[in-house]
């Protein structure tokens, strides 16, 4: 299997098994088409947002079965989505222009002995073959920090740092990945040692030039912890936004190390906001924004994710000097819970439970029922949530009782599900009733329509709005789950014209059958006008105008022209 995707004016073809170095081209060359983007006018950044995200659809599907690249590529895509969707934006360095550094073989840089020097307030410009390593020393101008970046580069980088060539045998004191999309940035302190020595890896398989930085930093520091014991959630991850205007600037992202702590260096004065988040979603923990304000995703690039509750980010003051934030994270509970018919107790298998967020329906989980009708299901955030059930045949329902039809399903309505680690276990039980349904058969010229024929089923409310609307193939349909009301039914074709129909379930209702007569056009441009019962007509044939006469339909009766 393979997919194909349009971007700018170029073709992508994606494998379905993505090689390591085939998904370092595309990913770079994504996450140069995310930077081109935000220069497009508003109609051509819509167009390009929805072709990049349908990218990053493509990838995820391609990687799924190497854990590495599905993490690098959903943590580009958490970045796109806030940039692109979201209104967030990528902040800048105050850099010189990058000298350009040509090295010959055997030259500085090639092992921590004799490695390339670079100052703060100085930008190189690095020509880097595929998976080559350079080494960097890193001197620092103040008492504050010293920042290593490699933004405004398109190569996948890495940057991991030591205190001095004797202790490569240990782990480095600090590394950064994927700080910004694809780039690293590292946050030194320089207070006991002003210089330091860098490995630069260019991941990929491909050649390129990379934009070394250093950067004087002012310092913020801190540790993330678990809320119950105080221990350390050494795979966390911290974001550093800028607010500008009432809009979130990512400003950089870092690691903790294994005692939880981390450092993060800013270069502007300002307004900050600073979420947790984590690597690898292994560790059901509630990310939260300083200070305490829930987070609906674990993906610390994106800030909107911290703005879906009534509790928004607390902003801070920084004009060049240090801060400490810690965090102090709780562990995500569970619901529990049964589904059974409301008539008879009888429990109901293989029910989907769906666990959202109502602002952001992407972020959430699912689960079935098992044989006796019960499911488990691990919240995913400190958001509030909502639990609803859906299974064949029936209505489908949010937690605590309320009936909630498919097309017309507002999950807010529900009660919220809410994390709570005095209570990890939460209980939600579903008594599910049987759900009206609309069959539907179409016929052209009184035979039933071929299998072969495309046609479009819309319900409109007394009000003549649309309320659903479904595609299907063939003479048959069925609409399930239908709030209790009145419709009309229109259906079309792109060579029939249609009548529209009323009908009225109700409760007592639960199966109600239309037979809708199609009369062929004779050509695509040919009108043809219904008579009407209420003395209104309008005509509709392949130009796919609306059918606005109105017809009264009751079970079992058909209406012709």
């Amino acid at each position: 299997m393979k997919r194909f995707l349009m971007l700018a004016g170029f073709a992508l073809l994606l494998p379905a098994c993505v090689h390591a170095n085939d998904f370092h081209r595309v990913l770079t060359e994504t996450q140069l088409e995310m930077r081109r983007s935000e220069t497009l006018s508003d109609a051509a950044r819509s167009t390009g947002s929805d072709a990049l995200l349908d990218r990053f659809a493509a990838l995820e599907d391609a990687v799924k079965g190497d854990p590495v690249l599905l993490e690098k590529t959903q943590r580009l895509h958490a970045l796109a989505r806030f940039q692109l969707i979201h209104g967030g934006r990528i902040g800048t360095l105050d850099l010189p222009p990058p000298v350009p550094t040509y090295r010959q073989p055997g030259a500085a840089g090639e092992s921590c002995d004799s490695p390339l020097p670079l100052n703060t307030g100085e930008a190189l410009e690095l020509q880097m073959q595929p998976g080559e390593s350079l080494w960097i020393r890193v001197q620092g101008s103040t008492e504050k920090a010293v920042g290593v970046t490699t933004r405004g580069s398109r190569l996948d980088t890495r940057l991991s740092a030591w205190p001095d060539c004797r202790e490569l045998v240990a782990d480095p004191i600090a590394s950064a990945d994927d700080s910004i999309g694809l780039q690293a940035e590292l946050t030194l302190p320089t207070d006991k040692q002003t210089f330091w020595l860098v490995r630069l890896d260019n991941l990929g398989d491909q050649s390129g030039t990379v934009i070394l930085g250093g950067v004087d930093f002012s310092l913020v520091q801190g540790s993330v912890t678990r809320s119950t014991g105080g221990t350390p959630v050494s795979n966390a991850t911290v974001g550093m936004f800028r607010v500008v205007d009432g809009q979130y600037w990512i400003e950089g992202t870092t690691q903790v190390d294994a005692q939880g702590r981390y450092l993060i260096g800013y270069q502007q004065s300002g307004a900050y906001a600073f979420r947790t988040g984590n690597v690898w979603p292994t560790d059901p923990l509630g990310h939260e924004a300083w200070r305490d304000t829930p987070c609906a995703s674990r993906f610390e690039n994106s800030m909107f994710d911290c703005t879906l509750g009534q509790a928004q980010p607390t902003q801070i003051a920084l004009n060049g000097g240090s801060a400490t934030l810690d965090f102090a994270l709780d562990s995500l509970g569970e619901v529990t819970g049964l589904v059974t018919d409301v008539a008879t107790g009888a429990p109901l298998a293989s029910t989907h439970i769906r666990l959202g967020i109502n602002q952001h329906p992407d972020l959430g989980a699912s689960t079935f029922t098992d044989a006796t009708g019960r499911f488990r299901i691990g919240l995913t955030s400190g958001v509030d949530s909502y639990l609803i059930a859906e299974a064949m045949g029936y209505r489908s329902q949010l937690y605590n009782g309320i009936d909630c039809p498919q097309q017309s399903c507002n999950l807010s309505s529900g009660t919220p599900v809410r994390n709570n680690p005095a209570s990890p276990v939460l209980r939600a039980d579903f008594a599910l009733s049987p759900a009206p349904r609309l069959d539907v058969e179409v016929r052209i010229g009184g035979a039933l329509a071929p299998q072969s024929e495309f046609f479009t089923l819309t319900l409109f409310d007394p009000a003549g709005t649309a309320v659903y609307a479904h595609s299907f193939y063939g003479s048959r349909f069925s609409l399930e789950d239908l709030a209790a009301g009145s419709y009309r039914v229109r259906i079309e074709s792109n060579r029939a014209y249609s009548q529209l129909h009323g009908f009225y379930p109700d409760s007592a209702d639960t199966f109600r059958k239309a037979h809708s007569e199609l009369k062929e056009c004779p050509c695509r441009s040919a009108s043809v006008t219904p008579r009407s019962t209420s003395g209104r007509s309008s005509s509709w044939c392949g130009d796919r105008s609306r059918v606005a006469a109105r017809w009264l339909w009751r079970s079992g009766s058909t209406r012709t022209c």
